[in-house]
């Protein structure tokens, strides 16, 4: 796997003069891919005013790893962009470095300053240092390709192949596999519950604010701190008394009628009702509507505490609709701060229950990922509900054991998010690979590195991801993985396809670079 120098260095300068004179179309895209992947659905409110106080008070939240990482990965283009753009210029190269930081800093206040009017966004002031260090890593790889940082590294590696041994190819490998595992970490803590808020109150009917109100009847109200088995499940279905013949203990109960609004546990704080007190009595439990709905005297935190800590949880409920066309969705049970923040909600969506639940991937208002079953508000008698969330998979079971529905949250991540986390993974782990199959001597080992270094660690990840959150093997997922590791690879051993390069060459000879 060798390539002339001449021919290396040609294709190189080639593809360099080409982005600097791209540089206005890679900054205009930058930014708008900024935009979006910031401020989409670009619902605007201005709910409380605008006022200094306002924007102090919302701007204050915290940033979790995911975000940030993503928050770096999203500001690199626009640094690389506007150092391609500066290198027309005759600029100091440290005036330039400052320059492209204080423009990342400014793009980024600039939309996070939006982010204040969006309900389902979060400001944070770790978001401006996270953006502007993107900015910064952009400007770095602008340089490294300049001044072949990493060609020069790989031919150092090349020219003392000689005195590495077979042996040490092999524990190369074995650590480049043993490194491909690592990296599955961020991708399985992207569906946990981590970022749960503590202080959120328990709501029954409604939200805090009154806003999303629902009409119907709710007798009872379970919350355990792991994810009920099977055999748990059917106890739970088939026992009136079923809280005594489970195992797992719970972390509280809400046995709901005229009168009685405590936790039967003593762990959670007693609900009280806001608005008007309800007039409706049935034997289906208390009623709620848009004038009276259930809230916990106050946050529910060891609760919020246990499940952010466990990231498991089984929520049982007993409710029966009282009309099959609220929307919003409209709240039935709702842990959550107001219409836009929550930890986690069940509501209804005309005949459907649409369930929210904050992940790092899935955003403050837990709406980014459909998560919907569907059908089951077809008749207003009481219905049991069973939720259960571990390792990536909420469970819904609708009166029995058999009657399941099952929603992975990865399986159902979004294309651009699914890219971004494997390029997190692969395009590491193709830098390393390249490097690795340099230690060799021979020529026919490097290619045994090269396509047991690209398949092995894909089908590593795949396997990993897929047992642990007990979701079916995707192909998609593989093809992705073998994409950006053979890329990284082949890129930084500018092992370009004779033909290809062919085309760049004169291409760039046609258009004069």
């Amino acid at each position: 796997m060798h390539v002339h120098p001449s021919a290396s260095n040609s294709t190189i300068r080639s593809l360099r003069q080409f982005l600097v004179k791209s540089a206005p179309y890679i900054v205009i895209a930058s930014i708008l891919l900024v935009v979006v992947a910031t401020l989409f659905p670009f619902n605007f409110s201005r709910d409380e005013g605008g006022s200094l106080r306002y924007f102090l008070s919302n701007f204050k939240h915290s940033s979790h790893l995911g975000d940030k990482i993503k928050n770096i990965f999203l500001f690199i283009p626009f640094g690389f962009g506007i150092t391609c753009f500066l290198q027309a210029k005759k600029l100091n190269l440290l005036f330039k470095l400052i320059l492209v930081v204080v423009l990342s800093f400014s793009l980024s206040f600039a939309v996070e300053t939006l982010q204040i009017f969006l309900p389902s966004r979060e400001t944070s002031p770790a978001d401006l240092l996270t953006n502007s260090l993107g900015g910064f890593i952009g400007f770095l790889c602008f340089y490294i390709w300049k001044f072949k940082i990493v060609n020069y590294i790989l031919n150092l590696v090349e020219n003392n192949k000689n005195q590495f041994s077979l042996p040490i190819v092999v524990v190369a490998f074995l650590g480049y596999l043993a490194t491909s595992i690592l990296f599955t970490v961020p991708l399985q803590s992207a569906n946990n519950l981590s970022t749960w808020d503590l202080n959120y109150p328990l709501i029954l009917g409604n939200e805090r604010t009154g806003e999303r109100p629902w009409e119907g009847f709710i007798s009872e109200v379970a919350f355990a701190d792991k994810a009920f088995s099977s055999a748990e499940i059917e106890r739970v279905f088939a026992s009136q008394n079923w809280w005594n013949n489970v195992d797992t203990p719970l972390l509280g109960h809400y046995q709901l009628d005229r009168q009685n609004y405590s936790d039967r546990t003593g762990t959670l704080p007693d609900l009280s009702w806001r608005g008007q007190l309800p007039e409706i009595t049935d034997d289906r439990g208390v009623f709620l509507s848009d004038r009276h709905w259930l809230q916990s005297n106050s946050p529910v935190n060891l609760l919020n505490q246990r499940l952010q800590a466990s990231s498991k949880f089984t929520i049982i409920t007993t409710i029966a609709t009282n009309n099959f066309q609220q929307k919003g969705p409209a709240r039935i049970v709702s842990i959550s701060e107001s219409h836009g923040r929550r930890n986690f909600t069940l509501g209804q969506q005309g005949n459907h229950l649409n369930l929210r639940l904050r992940t790092p991937i899935n955003g403050v208002n837990a709406q980014y990922l459909d998560t919907n079953v569907y059908n089951v508000f077809t008749d207003n008698r009481l219905h049991k509900l069973v939720i259960t969330y571990a390792n990536s998979g909420l469970h819904v079971y609708v009166d029995k054991l058999q009657n399941r529905h099952d929603i992975n949250l990865l399986e159902i991540l979004p294309k651009e998010d699914r890219i971004l986390y494997y390029g997190l993974t692969f395009i590491p782990l193709g830098a390393l690979l390249a490097v690795v199959i340099t230690l060799a001597k021979k020529q026919f080992i490097r290619y045994i590195l090269f396509y047991a270094g690209v398949l092995l660690p894909t089908l590593i990840v795949e396997i990993i991801l897929a047992t642990s959150s007990g979701r079916s093997f995707e192909i998609a997922n593989i093809l992705l993985g073998l994409l950006m590791t053979a890329s990284t690879t082949l890129i930084l051993k500018l092992q370009i396809p004779f033909w290809l390069r062919n085309k760049v060459l004169n291409y760039a000879n046609h258009k004069n670079f």
